[in-house]
């Protein structure tokens, strides 16, 4: 079979979780070698390529999508394309697959501006009505889907994702990267969505009670909407506010480093999609506290201490918990290694190559 892709993400040289999503997977997936695949690409982009492995990159990057896309897959026709995006590629016949990651702005539109919110629909409204097959990172994410998008005949299928291959650099300690020496780690954009406000106050709750906690709170992301009401919150921590520190973006081989030196990751998210970092704290050996909201109980499974997003001091609690009892943190950390084990690429993979071969047997038989 012959199957294209949109690869661009691999072009972007500052990748967010799309396209670190994509990144990840396009390598595994280029490796099933009984099936030809056509990467289409509005940059130039760097991929091992394999024999069974055709690059098509768009001279012409201006309106890629709308017209040069559409344009490159009718002078090389391929038998399913792959969206690892949300759009679906218009005036094609070509059966698309289309992975869906999160429904947010449904949740938070006052992050979104309304052109953004109308383009949203309507993207969302293309993909309900064209695509041939959904991926969905999270069953959590099909239920949004189908609340919000009913009326939908595409075949549709939850497959978990995993998280990229990258390796901690060895001997970098906490002065390197400006880390205090003992800390509760959150990653993240700091925002409304990601619950900052509350971690903080939890953390404040913390220190207020019990006296010989010392343990500062790093929060590691960029500001993001909503950030004046943490910045509020972090003066009204008072004498606790200098030990609340800001380390802002992180590259990803750093960022390994800071997870495995942090004594528990906090997570109290009210909505995501799927919860990668919760798979990043499981790799790095660091015990999870996160919400019990949206998909991070699929993520987490029983090897994390869940918490109710919206109460401070049931957050606290959940942190006080994993510090302050060795055998409970030993516990989650060996959980978490378990269930690290169920989300793999090689898994996402084979899973990926049996809808795609449905999705295309259905669409050949109809």
């Amino acid at each position: 079979m012959k199957i294209g892709i949109n690869a661009t993400y691999l072009g972007k040289e500052h990748k967010t979780g799309v396209e670190k999503f994509s990144s990840s997977a396009i390598s595994f997936i280029i490796k099933t070698k009984q099936h030809q695949f056509h990467l289409f690409s509005q940059l130039p982009i760097n991929v091992d390529t394999e024999d069974n492995v055709i690059l098509h990159v768009s001279k012409f990057p201006k309106g890629w999508h709308s017209l040069r896309l559409p344009l490159s897959l009718s002078a090389n026709p391929v038998d399913l394309f792959i969206e690892m995006g949300y759009s679906v590629p218009p005036f094609t016949k070509i059966p698309v697959i289309v992975v869906v990651h999160d429904l947010a702005y449904k949740y938070f539109p006052e992050a979104y501006s309304p052109k953004q919110i109308s383009s949203f629909d309507h993207i969302f409204n293309n993909i309900s009505q064209k695509a041939a097959g959904i991926i969905f990172v999270s069953q959590n994410t099909k239920l949004d889907f189908e609340k919000h998008f009913p009326n939908s005949n595409a075949m549709k299928r939850v497959i978990y994702q995993s998280i990229p291959e990258i390796k901690a650099i060895s001997n970098i300690d906490h002065k390197t990267l400006s880390l205090p020496e003992k800390y509760i780690l959150s990653v993240g954009r700091l925002e409304h969505r990601k619950n900052t406000v509350k971690l903080i106050e939890a953390y404040s709750f913390l220190r207020q009670k019990y006296q010989d906690f010392d343990h500062k709170l790093l929060l590691v992301g960029s500001r993001g909407y909503g950030y004046k009401e943490v910045a509020r919150a972090i003066s009204a921590s008072g004498q606790f506010s200098n030990d609340i520190v800001e380390l802002g973006y992180a590259s990803d081989s750093d960022l390994q480093n800071i997870y495995q030196q942090a004594d528990v990751f906090v997570y109290p998210s009210l909505y995501e999609g799927f919860g990668i970092p919760i798979l990043e704290s499981f790799k790095a050996g660091t015990p999870v506290v996160c919400s019990n909201s949206s998909s991070l109980p699929e993520v987490g499974g029983e090897a994390v201490m869940f918490c109710d997003p919206k109460n401070c001091k049931n957050i606290a609690e959940g942190i006080h918990s994993v510090i302050s009892d060795n055998n409970l943190r030993c516990s989650l950390r060996d959980m978490g290694k378990q269930q690290l084990k169920k989300f793999t690429w090689q898994k996402f993979t084979v899973e990926l190559m049996d809808f795609i071969k449905e999705v295309y047997e259905s669409r050949s038989s109809s």
